[in-house]
């Protein structure tokens, strides 16, 4: 015993971190960090000096729980001696996601790549990373922070063709502008694979889901004594093989290969997975006693128990009345746990050829006094809690002779009362009631373990046509929604806003007045300058999902553009009481006090938005606004190229830099950052405006009236567009196009004192000068600021063309 409990002597049995795995496993589970992290480390001291798989998996296992509770400097810092080398690929892929969490992207690449370079995956000379799909997601997300943008494209395209459920990746492509075809990268058939019998059968056999996510997790002492127990019966120790732990990595075997990879092949005896030896958990409901069987021995003359333990007792688990201790007999039925693969003449001892079979009940520990059926050789079996050992039929997975499952679930068995009889169909699966406990095996540990029906281990009956129909219109259902989401987000990222809305249209009202579908609509009105929809989509979202924080730049900058102070005041007293750790919460406390004027504040919320997202760029280019407000040019160019750097495709920084050249009358380079944000942005009729604008006054009046015209043409209500048109077919001395287009500024905005400026200069060329007098009497009412200029105006009435060339402009 004291050789078997250290664990070293006896080879690698691994006994420790059998023991105390399914605790960590629990504890990361429940979120109890400080109890995994204890443990784990207990595990990673004691196989320390160990050279073999479980110092390996226990160093696994700790930078797991060190992981999952935030502290990536802990992970990079215990890594750090053994990456990159001959690690496992869960530990190699740890180490990469701590290297890039602390912006080490060289060392990051190096441990996903080891020696190669990111140029080889573009050639195909990378053949194998770690983890696979999401390997290639991580080196994408590196290569893009790198401003590697082309290799980064690469990696999220190898991703989506490994996964073409992989979000993240299709989702890094569209905000990239890469071409993707959603119909043919995303959602592929291999998705749902219901061409595949095995997994026609798992999505049509698989119990409903429970409310938990993992076994309970068994008292240590019981744990010890069963496994103690199987080693003293057999003088093997148990299965080495771990169970995966619900998310990666812990939830990847030792080969590397990601659950969505091995879940739905095709069994084998050789590649049966297996749970450590875990008791199952004292609460269970006695089923109520009915009439009495007697019990015959078997035809290998093993003497039988007459009667059973009470119920609390150290022996067998019984079966008697809890209140009176005195045994009740119940007739044999077939338990709804047990899989109709399995034949009619299975017991638990092993035997054959009886004709009557005794109804056997799980031990709750190993009880030496009472003798059991004996194995092959004729050693005794002791049974343990916990453990399968009856035989299996020719439509199991191992055959006859498999090696029985260790682990597998712990509901009670009830076997027929004559072998001959043959068994009643299996009785359809129902979830347990809400004030039963759970036992081990009622809620799969993960696919394939438990007395879920998975692949390979449920019934081998026929399934009917109609339950196939069904899932194939399911599938073709779920591909639709996936697809029009995809589509609309790959459309809103191209800002073909049009075309999103329609899209997004097209979705059940359940998914169209969700959180996520209203925020990507009121991005799509944002992008076409329809602030009053935007708004609206907006609350709708802070109804749905007051928690999420997503697209509050796009809320909080239209309320900004709509003057809406008193409900951006609240918005933001309401985001900074929710989450005081997200740059969306300060970036709207910044253009709350960016509208009350207060720019040198509202910078301050602004370096705080930076400060907790580096890589927001919304918060360096409204920054960057603000130091335009406070005419410090040189800060705001800064800001605007730093909103670049983090995001090339951000073309709201383009236009600020273009602005202020604008501003300092650099109309080339003012032009080009213009032309450079309708190359990201095709659409926005305010860069249009703008280009019009820049050529106008570089005396470029043709390109600046096609300019004009395509903003006119993209959003007719643009009065912008209209107003600086007339203003280029006045230098044009194109005077009627001028004054009918004036006309219509007007009605849109009648009380625009610049319209009705403009409006007397044109008339007055055109020699109506009562018209041009009231139209700068209507301006001088407007803007009484202006006055000097509006009366130097009038005085020229009469004056020549030539010589009021030269009049001054509003």
């Amino acid at each position: 015993v004291k050789m078997l409990s250290d664990g070293k002597e006896n080879g690698e049995i691994g006994l420790w971190f059998k023991f105390l795995h399914p605790y960590v496993v629990g504890a990361l589970e429940a979120m109890d960090y400080t109890t995994a992290i204890f443990l784990s480390e207990r595990l990673y001291y004691h196989y320390k000096a160990e050279n073999n798989q479980y110092s390996e998996l226990s160093r696994l296992l700790l930078a797991t729980c060190y992981s999952r509770s935030g502290k990536a400097n802990w992970v990079y810092a215990l890594l750090k001696p053994h990456c990159p080398g001959n690690e496992l690929p869960q530990t190699a892929f740890l180490f990469a996601q701590a290297c890039f969490q602390l912006t080490k992207y060289m060392e990051a690449e190096a441990a996903l790549l080891g020696k190669k370079q990111v140029g080889d995956v573009m050639t195909g000379k990378v053949e194998s990373i770690p983890l696979k799909s999401h390997g290639y997601f991580l080196l994408g997300q590196i290569c893009r922070r790198t401003s590697r943008l082309e290799q980064a494209e690469e990696c999220f395209r190898r991703c989506l063709a490994l996964d073409s459920l992989h979000w993240g990746a299709y989702q890094s492509l569209c905000d990239l502008g890469a071409k993707v075809d959603c119909k043919s990268s995303w959602f592929k058939e291999d998705a749902v694979p219901l061409s595949s019998p095995s997994f026609l059968r798992y999505v049509l056999t698989l119990p409903p889901p429970t409310t938990s996510l993992a076994p309970p997790i068994p008292p240590l002492a019981e744990t010890i004594s069963s496994a103690f127990a199987h080693i003293a019966a057999t003088g093997q120790p148990t299965s080495s093989s771990l169970p995966p732990t619900a998310s990666t990595p812990m939830n990847m075997d030792v080969s590397g290969l990601p659950p969505s990879s091995r879940k739905y092949q095709t069994p084998h005896r050789v590649a049966i997975r297996k749970l450590p030896d875990t008791p199952a958990t004292p609460a269970y409901v006695t089923p109520p006693p009915l009439q009495t069987a007697s019990p015959r021995g078997k035809k290998t003359g093993t003497p039988v128990t007459k009667q059973r333990p009470k119920r609390g007792s150290t022996g067998s688990r019984g079966s008697g009345n809890i209140v009176t201790g005195e045994e009740t007999t119940r007739p044999l039925r077939r338990s709804a746990r047990i899989s109709s693969s399995r034949g009619s003449n299975s017991s638990l001892g092993g035997g054959s050829g009886s004709t009557t079979k005794t109804p056997r009940w799980r031990s709750s520990r190993a009880n030496t006094s009472q003798k059991k059926g004996t194995r092959g050789g004729g050693t005794p079996a002791t049974r343990r809690r916990g453990s399968k050992t009856e035989s299996r039929d020719e439509n199991s997975w191992g055959g006859d002779d498999a090696t029985p499952r260790v682990g597998a679930p712990t509901k009670r068995k009830l076997m027929s009362e004559n072998a001959g009889e043959s068994l009643p169909p299996p009785v359809a699966e129902k979830p347990p009631p809400a004030s039963r406990g759970l036992s081990v095996g009622s809620v799969p540990f993960s696919l394939g373990v438990g007395d879920a029906k998975t692949p390979g281990n449920f019934g081998a009956g026929e399934i009917e046509p109609e339950m196939v129909d069904k899932a194939q219109e399911a599938r073709e259902d779920l591909g639709k929604i996936l697809r029009d989401m995809a589509e609309g987000y790959q459309l809103t990222a191209t800002f073909k806003c049009q075309e999103a809305l329609k899209a997004f249209a097209n979705l059940p009202p359940a998914h169209l007045h969700s959180g996520w579908v209203q925020g990507r609509l009121g991005q799509c009105h944002f992008e076409m300058v329809d602030y009053s929809r935007c708004v609206e989509c907006y609350r709708r979202v802070r109804k749905l999902e007051p928690w999420c924080a997503y697209g509050l730049e796009f809320f909080s900058t239209s309320l900004w553009h709509l003057k809406k102070e008193v409900e951006l005041s609240f918005l933001a007293q309401e985001v900074t009481e929710f989450d005081k750790l997200s740059a969306s919460t300060w970036i709207v406390v910044g253009n709350c006090l960016s509208l009350q004027k207060e720019h040198d504040t509202a910078l301050k919320f602004f370096r705080r938005a930076i400060q907790v997202d580096p890589y927001s760029a919304w918060a360096y280019t409204l920054s960057a606004h603000e130091f335009v407000a406070n005419e410090d040019f040189e800060k705001a160019l800064c800001g605007y190229r730093q909103a670049i750097g983090v995001n090339p495709r951000h073309y709201n920084a383009w236009y600020g830099m273009g602005n202020i050249y604008f501003r300092q009358e650099k109309y080339d380079l003012a032009a080009y950052h213009f032309k450079r944000a309708l190359g990201i942005n095709p659409r926005n009729t305010v860069l249009y405006c703008f280009l019009g604008m820049v050529q106008h006054n570089n005396n470029q009046n043709k390109q600046a009236l096609e300019a004009l015209t395509k903003a006119e043409r993209l959003e007719p209500t643009n009065s912008l567009a209209k107003y600086q048109k007339a203003r280029v077919y006045f230098t044009l001395q194109r005077y009627h196009e001028a004054l009918e287009v004036l006309e219509e500024v007007r009605d849109f905005a009648p009380k625009e004192a610049s319209v009705h400026f403009l409006m007397g200069k044109v008339c007055k060329r055109l020699g109506k000068v009562n018209e041009a007098i009231l139209h700068f009497t209507t301006t001088l009412d407007l803007n009484p600021k202006d006055k000097n200029v509006v009366k130097n105006a009038i005085d020229k009435l009469h004056v020549g063309d030539n010589e009021s060339q030269s009049d001054d402009e509003l």
